[in-house]
Parts: C-alpha cells; sequence; structure tokens
C-alpha cells in the first residue's frame, strides 16, 4: 500500500489545530501537529515530511506582531528544501503575503481553511510553482556552464544530438509512447525527465512520476499502480490515487518495465488503450490520460517471445524507441563527462587534470556506466577533502567492479581503492554524505578510515599514536573498538 504523504502543521491555537488535522486528513493526507516554533524543529529532525503548512503567527498576540512562521519557513528552505512550504494567515496585510512567499512558502491560506478541496487545491498550485521554479533553476544552472560545456550539454547531460532532438520532438505529442533501452547507468531516466522538462515549456506545470517496476511484486503490485478504495483489504485506511492516477495530465516513466507482474501488465493495457481503470476493490471507472515513457535493460521484443511480456503491452508501447549506448562504446566523451560532474558539484579542477583524470577512467571496466563514473568521482571528490589535498588523477580510487580480472594486471591491494582503504569503506563514505545518518554514526566511520590511513603509512604503532596526538593506551582502545 502506498503511504499517505505526510504534512506537518505548525498552529498554535488549540481549538483551531484540530479543524486543520481534520481538512488535511479529508484532502487524503497524513498530518501531524505542533504548536511552536521550537517544536516544529524538532519534529523536522526527527521525521521525514513532505509538506509543512504553518501559521505566520504562532504566539498569541491581537495585534499579530509575532512572525516566528516566517522563522520557521526560513529555516526549512535553508535546512530542508525537499520539504513543500505552504503558509497560512488571518492576518489581512498583503506585505505579510508576501513576505511569506520570500520566504520560500509556496502558497498562501487565508485562515480559516474552509473544506479538503481548497486545500487540496492549494497543494496541487504549490507543487505546480515548485516545478516550474525548479526547471528555472535548471536552466539558469546549465547556463552557468563553461561555454565548452554548455555547448555539449546544453540541458546539462550529454547525449547524441538526435537523441536530443528526437525529446524535443516527443515533447510536442502528449500521447505518443516511448521506450528507452539501454544498460543500467547509462542515463534513462535523465532522458525521461528532459522530455517532461521540453514539454513543460510548452505546456507549463505537468506531473512526472517515476516508477521502478521491479519494486511492484506480490499482492501490493496492483494496489501501487492503481491504487485502492479504502476498506479494500486489511490495513487499506484511506482510499488511494496509485501511480496511474498520480501521473493523470502528465507523464508516467515505468521503469524496468520489464519487470511489471503481468497482471498488472494486462491492466496497464487497458488503461493504454481508452484511458479507463478501477482501484483496488472499486467498481467505478476511473479514468487517467498520460504520456508513458518506458525503459528497460532488457529488449523488449525478446522478452515478448521469452512470454515474461505481453505482445499486445509491447505493440500499445509502439511509438519512439530509444537506444542509450553503455559507456564503454563512448569512451572519447570522457573529458567531457568528468569536467561536467566537476561543474555539477561546483569544484573547480583545473583542464590538465580533468584530462588525467578521464584518461585514468578509459582504463577501467565501467559496469554500471555513467552513473557509477559519477559515483568513483564523487568518492574521489569526499577522500581529496577530507584529506586536504587538490583533486589529483592518481588518487582516483579504484573497485574491483571496475577492473576487469581477465586482462588486469593491478595488484590485488591496487583494486581495493586509496591510502589502504577498502574500497567498501569509501563507498560507504558517500553514503554517508547522500543519506541522513547520525553525526556520531557518521564520525565512527571516519574515525576508523582515518586510523587504518594512517597505520597504513607507518609500520610502528608508536608513530601512528604519535602522528594522531593520541596515547598508546588510546590508540589501543580505539583499534580493539574498530577491529583494526
Amino acid at each position: 500500500m502506498k503511504a499517505l504523504i505526510r504534512v506537518l502543521v505548525v498552529e498554535d491555537s488549540l481549538p483551531q489545530v484540530g479543524q486543520i488535522l481534520e481538512v488535511v486528513r479529508l484532502a487524503g493526507f497524513d498530518p501531524r501537529a505542533v504548536t511552536s516554533l521550537h517544536a516544529a524543529k524538532e519534529t523536522l529532525a526527527k521525521s521525514n515530511f513532505a509538506l509543512l503548512l504553518t501559521d505566520i503567527h504562532l504566539s498569541t498576540s491581537s495585534m499579530q506582531e509575532t512572525f516566528e512562521g516566517l522563522e520557521l519557513l526560513d529555516f526549512v528552505r535553508i535546512n530542508y528544501p525537499g520539504v513543500l512550504a505552504l503558509a497560512m494567515s488571518s492576518d489581512p496585510k498583503v506585505d505579510t503575503f508576501r513576505k511569506a512567499l520570500a520566504k520560500g512558502a509556496r502558497h498562501f491560506f487565508r485562515k480559516p481553511i474552509l473544506s479538503a478541496d481548497e486545500f487540496a487545491i492549494g497543494v496541487e498550485a504549490a507543487r505546480a510553482h515548485a516545478i516550474v521554479e525548479r526547471a528555472a533553476r535548471t536552466t539558469a544552472r546549465m547556463g552557468a556552464l563553461p561555454e565548452p560545456l554548455s555547448a555539449a550539454a546544453p540541458d546539462g547531460i550529454l547525449i547524441d544530438d538526435s537523441i536530443r532532438t528526437m525529446a524535443r520532438k516527443v515533447a510536442l505529442s502528449r500521447t505518443i509512447p516511448v521506450v528507452i533501452n539501454g544498460e543500467t547507468g547509462t542515463g534513462k531516466e535523465e532522458v525521461a525527465k528532459l522530455v517532461h522538462r521540453n514539454r513543460v515549456g510548452i505546456e507549463g506545470a505537468l506531473p512526472f512520476v517515476a516508477v521502478n517496476c521491479a519494486n511492484l511484486t506480490g499482492d501490493m503490485a496492483a494496489s501501487m499502480l492503481f491504487g485502492h478504495k479504502k476498506g479494500a483489504f486489511t490495513g487499506a485506511t484511506e482510499t488511494t490515487n496509485g501511480y496511474v492516477g498520480e501521473a493523470d495530465g502528465g507523464i508516467l516513466f515505468l521503469d524496468e518495465v520489464h519487470a511489471l507482474p503481468l497482471p498488472c501488465q494486462q491492466r496497464l493495457l487497458r488503461v493504454l488503450n481508452d484511458g479507463s481503470y478501477e482501484r483496488i476493490g472499486e467498481s467505478r471507472t476511473q479514468r487517467a490520460e498520460f504520456q508513458i515513457i518506458a525503459a528497460s535493460t532488457r529488449d523488449l521484443d525478446d522478452e515478448v517471445e521469452s512470454r515474461a511480456f505481453l505482445l499486445d503491452l509491447r505493440m500499445r508501447l509502439t511509438g519512439v524507441d530509444f537506444r542509450l549506448p553503455a559507456l564503454r562504446e563512448r569512451l572519447e566523451d570522457l573529458p567531457v563527462l568528468v569536467a561536467l560532474f566537476f561543474a555539477r558539484e561546483g569544484v573547480d579542477v583545473p583542464s590538465e587534470q580533468v584530462l588525467r583524470i578521464a584518461e585514468r577512467c578509459s582504463t577501467y571496466v565501467w559496469k554500471g556506466n555513467i552513473r557509477q563514473l559519477f559515483k568513483v568521482l564523487q568518492s574521489l571528490l569526499v577522500m581529496s577533502s577530507f584529506n586536504g589535498e587538490d583533486v589529483l588523477a592518481e588518487n582516483l580510487p579504484v573497485f574491483r567492479s571496475m577492473v576487469d580480472e581477465v586482462k588486469s594486471d593491478l595488484a590485488p591491494s591496487a583494486r581495493l581503492g586509496i591510502r589502504g582503504l577498502p574500497a567498501d569503506s569509501l563507498m560507504t563514505l558517500g553514503r554517508i554524505l547522500d543519506e541522513d545518518t547520525s553525526l556520531e554514526s557518521a564520525a565512527d566511520i571516519f574515525e576508523r578510515m582515518k586510523l587504518q590511513a594512517t597505520m597504513a603509512r607507518h609500520d610502528k604503532l608508536s608513530d601512528v599514536a604519535m602522528v594522531l596526538d593520541l596515547a598508546r593506551s588510546t590508540l589501543d582502545v580505539k583499534r580493539k573498538k574498530h577491529g583494526l
């Protein structure tokens, strides 16, 4: 069952909290309420929320002279950019409305919010605002790329001009199906998002719903894709739209479409034929119109022959087919890909060093293609930063998955990474920067890596203790703690 979208409601008036929670709940969301700025900050740190709805004035005042809600909006904008912020107030001053928008609110409700429909419409307006703003930021960021890069990748991705041209043409149609074939990590979703950006530029804001079909398994697959009626099965506490309903009017991107269970393929076929479907447990027909973009690491025609994919569905997906080449087929693009990665990260690396890194990268096997390349470059950045060094080609980490075991003459130790650190440690370090984890846990991971690297450079533990400014007994305790 698809989880309801969580909303943090911040309102200091207890009589109004219940009414607001009921409106938000009836609109199909999962609300939680707090009554102060401090409590809101604490709650955001402990739990994940997709939406924030805050009153502007969070202290009792007949003159409405307090503006804690504006401070909270600013706090969320800086610290939780993924949270869609909404503001509300009975304050009649236009200046309050303008300040709320300037602090990051994507929609402003005049209190009281009277109905679930009013709230749902406000959320959709906020989402549309956010989509347009993200598109504008992407365009601005790409425009800021150095001239050679902006010319090679005008939309931030390096693809063949024929694919880019076809993506623009596909965006002119709201209905033509698209199939993108390529190995993992070749950029299939990036191309799908390029089609979406082009359509947004033509039509304005519209949804882009991405689904990994490999995750649609078991009895819940159809429910997640098509939604369900409240009470349809144990645990169905709310009626849901499903991915198909959410994509209405926009794009439904089905990644790894070959993994879609056959019963879901049959149901999807009907939607693609006439736009109609039923939620699980409901007999009333729903309708959804969307452009479908399907991606797969396998040849769908081969899947049809093996009877893992319906012939009728493959025919219904006939429209425009893209094939994205593997990185090994486009090694000449490595200098631009490496430069593009550093530009995206905002890191200034001298051009001669970029070329040396690209040349070194050309000697490895990229089973994960561009995604793997960028992850390895990210590890290089992280380790260079932690060691206070420039980004250098000779420090490029080497993981076992990059090495052709048959052809490689690298010693086993060279396959592990850099400075005596196992490859897994480098990947773990990259993950703790990308994912939410406690500071204590991150510090433990880095402490272990620092000990490993220092011990690899020195033969004597007394020297290790000295350079780390630790007592020998303290070093022994830490070595035992980390199993070194």
